[in-house]
């Protein structure tokens, strides 16, 4: 039974988990879904040994082998091997995402049976070792051996090496292509190679140079393979260069948003920018007169003396007043261009913070520009706050009139709505009809808050991404 317990040895999390549920198990000892793998492990070597409670009732009644009968259920890859050789070459090939280990081990013991048992040690030693398990030294002798295996093993040689390209290539089709295909396919089943090459510019533009290489490669399986290969891999060069422009054209569309939103960005922090200067020029302004009249002053105290000493007629009391409300002043005065200076200080941190914050808030609400939708946003109230916690949607302002008739000509938007609050009733009903003018559906939107209308917005994108069922 060493090659039961090899096997599962090989086996992850997934395929211990589908093992157990397969023989209705668990490990002992254990609360459902709190095992390791280590104790799945363990658990399934007793399984196979048939040493479970579960599985000796089983075999009492008359149950077959589990280990063989478990792995006779893989689906493993089709390929024209016969030989041991060329078949653990052709899985270890593989770096386990295709074929996983386990189920190559068990394909090499079914098939292989003798040979495969010659190999446990060797086997063992490499999982010890944390090497690949396969890896167990069967090499080609000859570079004849090598080329018979290449044939047997690869899709992209021999008569059908054309169609396998063909297969393999519609994988990667942004489109389902089978409806053109049959159409095509119908067009050039009775064409010749001489009569194919001359209506190819015409079925290049309708088609396209894959469908129509294709149709014909499936509709003439008798053309010569070197003929059908140069089409296959023509169609094959079409399709990468196809999509290398379409990755240069989306990566320049999310450019152009990015530097977009970038911009305005800026803009609306060269405006907080202008505005805290004007406020600072002011104070300026201020706190100058304010020191005129502090100088002023100053004058008036040091002249204080002497006019006390020509009021010596006056009452002692008189002057000591008099000598107060100067003291008073002066006090009031210094205090209060301290007060400015203070004040103007504030201020000038204040728009160091602003610029910080929105620094910070532009990373806060950095989103993935890669989002796009078929709807747009026309708003009056709150239009600032939207458009920088949501720089990736198409939003609009209602006062901005080339502004919004960009937004409802975008041939991308299928869908305007249109947030009421704060709109005139006029306002509404032109929009309403500049929208509806151009064969688009316009919603208006009730929402009394615009904590409602952040929190819309955001069930919108959550249920654009299928994370939410409408």
């Amino acid at each position: 039974m060493k090659e039961m317990e090899l096997f599962v040895d090989l086996l992850d999390e997934q395929e211990a988990n589908k093992i157990l549920t397969y023989f209705q198990e668990t490990p002992t000892g254990t609360r459902k879904n709190t095992a390791t793998l280590e104790q799945k492990k363990i658990h399934l070597k007793k399984v196979f040994k048939c040493i479970t409670p579960n599985m000796i009732r089983k075999r009492k009644k008359g149950a077959p082998d589990p280990f063989y009968t478990y792995i006779n259920n893989y689906k493993f890859p089709k390929v024209q091997i016969n030989n041991f050789t060329e078949y653990i070459n052709f899985l270890n090939e593989d770096d386990d995402t295709i074929v996983p280990s386990y189920i190559g081990f068990a394909d090499l013991l079914l098939k292989f049976p003798e040979e495969m048992r010659n190999k446990l040690d060797q086997i063992e030693k490499n999982i010890n070792n944390g090497n690949k398990p396969l890896d167990i030294g069967e090499s080609f002798e000859t570079i004849e051996n090598l080329k018979e295996f290449l044939r047997k093993s690869r899709d992209y040689i021999g008569e059908k090496a054309s169609i396998n390209i063909f297969n393999n290539l519609k994988k990667f089709q942004k489109e389902n292509i089978d409806d053109n295909l049959e159409k095509c396919k119908e067009r050039v089943k009775d064409l010749d190679l001489l009569q194919f090459y001359s209506s190819r510019n015409k079925l290049k533009q309708e088609f396209g140079i894959e469908i129509s290489n294709a149709a014909y490669i499936l509709t003439h399986p008798d053309e010569e393979s070197d003929i059908a290969l140069l089409l296959a891999i023509e169609s094959l060069f079409f399709s990468l260069e196809q999509q290398r422009v379409d990755a240069i054209n989306d990566l320049d569309e999310k450019l152009n948003a990015a530097i977009s939103n970038t911009k305005a960005e800026e803009e609306a922090v060269k405006r907080v920018i202008i505005e805290k200067n004007k406020e600072i020029s002011n104070l300026k302004a201020e706190l100058k007169q304010k020191n005129k009249i502090l100088k002023l002053l100053e004058i008036s105290i040091e002249n204080k003396d002497a006019k006390i000493k020509n009021i010596e007629h006056m009452h002692l009391e008189e002057v000591q007043r008099l000598s107060n409300i100067f003291s008073d002043q002066e006090k009031r005065i210094i205090q209060k261009q301290k007060d400015y200076e203070k004040k103007l200080y504030k201020i000038t941190e204040e728009l160091e913070m602003k610029k910080l914050i929105d620094y910070e808030r532009k990373e806060m609400y950095k989103t993935d520009l890669s989002f796009s939708c078929d709807w747009g946003i026309i708003c009056l109230t709150d239009y600032e706050q939207t458009i920088e916690m949501y720089p990736e949607l198409p939003i609009s302002n209602v006062e901005n009139k080339g502004d919004y008739l960009d937004l409802i000509d975008n041939p991308k938007i299928k869908t305007l709505f249109f947030l009421m609050r704060g709109v005139p009733t006029k306002k509404y009903k032109l929009v309403k009809q500049v929208v509806e003018s151009k064969g688009k559906t316009f919603k208006p939107l009730y929402l009394e808050t615009f904590k409602e209308f952040i929190e819309w917005i955001g069930y919108m994108k959550t249920t654009e991404r299928n994370a939410v069922t409408k």
